[in-house]
């Protein structure tokens, strides 16, 4: 009993981090945003980086404080292992894959129509500067989220639940922070393949890699104007390249097990390999 009162102390505290960090800063940001220094609000906010910096690299900032605290190994614990060279080449392959399906999906006549904010997003994330949406959205950002969601609260859940359950249930924590219902459904369906890379290779690398090169390649052909291109070859083309890339993305992924998926995703609990004396 005390080892699982344990774990769900330490997603509480993961998630509780995570959620007084946006109130607080929320709050701050309301108060800035109706003072004198509106104007620097504007600025920096213009940047589509710097909520990044306020809403995920500080909370990973405190985290690592607590770890330290604890005398914990947060690099273990979040499996930053060193990936092979198969993996890595399958995970830049699903990446790719990755981009075109999303590239070509949003662009369809219905999502343009019905669920123009997907678009939206891809546009006000190019409208900053550059350097620092790269640098955030291919970096930062996929670094201290997958620590955050992947590496410490999917990993604190799997030592007491089974993986295959984990692997639905930790997503939820993120969807209601989502702008739209469309939106929250399409980060879910995406924060699942991340976490099956990551159960997959056992490597918060690879999820870092899938997340972070996908958004700077989805950016990036939004930026030379390919969406505009591939929209004039009409909706069969589109819904045609979607489907093929996600069958490639399935087969990608799958491809990365490394035992048979009835042994991996077992309804038995799943025990980390990380000690307790790890976890802190």
């Amino acid at each position: 009993m005390n080892r699982y009162l344990k774990i769900i102390g330490n997603v509480l505290l993961y998630i509780g981090i995570w959620y007084v960090n946006l109130k607080f800063f929320g709050y701050f940001v309301d108060r800035a945003f109706n003072s004198p220094y509106k104007d620097l609000m504007d600025l920096l906010f213009n940047q589509w980086g710097f909520g990044v910096i306020i809403f995920f690299v500080i909370p990973v900032v405190i985290n690592l404080v607590i770890f330290k605290i604890r005398k914990g190994n947060i690099i273990e614990f979040c499996r930053f292992k060193a990936m092979t060279l198969k993996d890595t080449v399958i995970v830049l392959l699903v990446t790719i894959a990755g981009i075109i399906f999303t590239l070509h999906l949003i662009n369809t006549s219905f999502f343009l129509k019905y669920l123009p904010e997907f678009d939206n997003y891809v546009k006000d994330a190019i409208k900053g500067n550059l350097f620092a949406t790269f640098f955030m959205t291919g970096l930062l950002l996929p670094t201290c989220e997958e620590i955050l969601f992947r590496g410490l609260i999917f990993n604190e859940m799997r030592k007491g639940l089974p993986v295959v359950v984990v692997l639905f249930l930790h997503i939820l924590i993120y969807m209601p922070f989502q702008p739209t219902v469309s939106i929250a459904v399409y980060a879910y369906l995406n924060f699942f393949i991340y976490a099956l890379v990551f159960i997959l290779t056992d490597s918060l690398w690879s999820s870092i890699i899938f997340e972070g090169l996908g958004a700077v390649g989805l950016y990036a052909t939004k930026l030379l104007g390919f969406d505009r291109v591939i929209r004039n070859w009409g909706d069969p083309y589109l819904i045609t390249v979607s489907i093929v890339s996600l069958i490639l993305i399935l087969i990608g992924v799958f491809s990365l097990r490394k035992a048979p998926l009835k042994e991996i995703f077992s309804i038995k609990t799943g025990v980390s390999k990380t000690s307790d004396n790890v976890t802190g």
